[in-house]
């Protein structure tokens, strides 16, 4: 009993640690186009707007933001699912904020099962489940957090900037979390094509 309990308390000890580093990009491509000083220069007044609109839940707003061609996609959890999650363009994204709909986003972690619900709950669990407009941490072009799905943001969207408003966990928990947008340029103009939570995951 006393083994078993050493050995779980290792694990912990691990995971939490691993938690408050960040991640390790997991593929050869994952290495973002920039510096971190240089795309925060070039994103920051911009990416404090957009995370403004999604605090405010103002979709009018935030659809401005929004890429007009390959619009903005949702995605539950830290990998990118180009074939699953769900695209939004400008003019569907200022419908979010008052559709009824039930949208299938994808599936829990660990148990599988659909993530089927309205945009407003989906908001409230995977969008703006903290307050990220005051997170304590803010990181361009550097991923925070772990858990064990692949980290592919920077290979789904070539070019990006990615900026990850993070909420360390507290002590000897696994409760960070995070909230990424990404970022890519047309023309002069830096649109959002991505949201992308994070949280600790099986």
């Amino acid at each position: 009993m006393k083994r078993s309990s050493l050995l779980f308390g290792l694990i912990l000890t691990v995971a939490c640690s691993f938690a408050l580093v960040p991640a390790v990009l997991a593929q050869a491509d994952e290495t973002p186009s920039m510096s971190p000083a240089a795309a925060k220069q070039i994103i920051q007044n911009r990416a404090r707007q957009v995370i403004l609109a999604i605090q405010a839940k103002n979709m009018n707003q935030l659809a401005n933001y929004v890429h007009p061609t390959k619009g903005v996609r949702f995605s539950s959890y830290s990998y990118v699912d180009k074939d699953g999650d769900l695209v939004f363009r400008p003019a569907q994204v200022r419908d979010l904020g008052t559709s009824k709909r039930r949208y299938h986003w994808g599936e829990y972690d660990g148990s599988g099962d659909p993530i089927r619900m309205t945009f407003d709950r989906y908001y409230r669990e995977f969008v703006y489940d903290k307050n990220f407009a005051r997170a304590p941490e803010i990181r361009y072009n550097e991923i925070s957090g772990g858990g064990t799905i692949i980290i592919n943001i920077f290979s789904s969207y070539p070019g990006a900037i990615v900026v990850d408003h993070y909420f360390p966990p507290t002590e000897g928990e696994m409760d960070w979390r995070s909230l990424r947008l990404a970022f890519q340029k047309r023309g002069s103009v830096w649109y959002l094509v991505g949201i992308i939570h994070n949280e600790w995951t099986i």
